[in-house]
């Protein structure tokens, strides 16, 4: 399977000098996790919930304050990207190696598309042709994962 057959192609995106509460308000909107950030229809970083929460504090009323800071300033410009030809084992292994949680989908430097682990968890929740996602995860509860790190480090 490939990216572009599982891809979102229809991306809410903003731009460098947006603020970060227009962002969350987005996020909010359109129950996303990640926005993409375009300057003159060219990508040049992403937007995650994370990025919000980190730059965000609390209120008393358990609501977030979102402070209007430029997400040029907060944003990730190291991106992480794919082609629509990529397989979907290979951006989950992306996603793995770089610990991030959405892959940009580009075409000769144009943004195309968007692959969030989401979308991976739901193809891979929708077939039961296991071949097609050969990445391998152990589950462990904190104390079995305890137990095996004391056990790894003696």
């Amino acid at each position: 399977m490939k990216a572009k057959e599982i891809m979102a192609r229809e991306i809410v995106y903003l731009h460098p000098q947006d603020e970060l509460r227009r962002a969350y308000q987005l996020m909010l909107d359109n129950q996303c996790r990640h926005i993409p950030v375009l300057e003159d229809k060219v990508l040049v970083g992403m937007l995650s919930d994370r990025d919000i929460l980190r730059n965000a504090t609390l209120n008393e009323d358990g609501t977030l304050n979102v402070p209007a800071l430029a997400l040029k300033d907060v944003m990730t410009t190291s991106l992480k990207t794919c082609t629509p030809k990529a397989t979907i084992s290979q951006i989950a292994e992306h996603m793995l190696s770089y610990g991030i949680d959405a892959v940009p989908i580009l075409k000769e430097d144009k943004l195309v598309g968007l692959i969030t682990s989401t979308d991976i968890i739901e193809y891979t929740a929708s077939t039961d042709d296991g071949d097609d996602f050969p990445i391998e995860f152990d589950i462990y509860s904190l104390g079995e994962y305890e137990m095996m790190r004391e056990e790894n480090q003696k």
